[in-house]
């Protein structure tokens, strides 16, 4: 478990003055790959996360890895039909106490989102197996696999990072990574969208 969390790099040399950025990001891994998640909220019963579609596909059931190598079972609650977006939830019995009190919910403000100018730095924190270059130069492009405008940002797209958090640098999150291109852009589900379909699926986000 341990060595397995250790796949969990910071992309980039930027710094965050935000310390509690690394406990809102799990692995994922289902039968036949692996991913990233984010956790958007954390109420008494349940742990609330987000991640791509395309990550956890048709599959009900899906081990979560916390950053202390923790794994549990979660569940997909919802897929949206519109967005490369699906929603999990982990039941806080299932994760021991220890690790419990470790973890946090990204930190999610409409202003982090709507203050963004391109070019403004970004970094990216996900699940994989080794760093992928500095991020930056944010702007918005109409993507055609995903049928909707994403935030876009010069870098490497790595295996495993589809799910984790794009965030800017006081650790808010601004975006999901979604997918990239070889010619090096990672594209990423703005926070609007990511909200958006929250209130859709009444979850809403403390």
């Amino acid at each position: 478990q341990e060595d397995a969390w250790k796949e969990l790099v910071r992309y980039g040399s930027m710094e965050t003055q935000d310390t509690e950025v690394e406990p809102a990001i799990v692995q994922l891994k289902m039968s036949h790959q692996t991913g990233s998640g984010i956790i958007l909220q954390i109420s008494e019963d349940s742990f609330l996360l987000s991640t791509c579609a395309h990550v956890v596909e048709e599959e009900p059931e899906i081990t979560v890895i916390f950053q202390d190598g923790t794994s549990v079972m979660g569940t997909v609650l919802e897929r949206s039909a519109d967005f490369d977006l699906a929603f999990l939830k982990v039941a806080s019995q299932d994760i021991p106490y220890e690790t419990r009190v470790k973890l946090r919910c990204a930190s999610i403000k409409e202003a982090a989102w709507t203050q963004l100018a391109e070019n403004d730095h970004v970094f990216i924190l996900a699940s994989s197996r080794k760093p992928a270059g500095d991020y930056y130069e944010y702007r918005e492009i109409y993507v055609p696999e995903f049928d909707c405008y994403m935030l876009c940002i010069k870098s490497t797209p790595i295996p495993g990072m589809s799910g984790g958090g794009i965030f800017d640098m006081q650790g808010n999150l601004i975006a999901m990574v979604n997918g990239g291109t070889a010619s090096g852009q990672v594209v990423g589900l703005s926070l609007p969208v990511m909200t958006g379909q929250l209130t859709n699926f009444a979850f809403g986000v403390q």
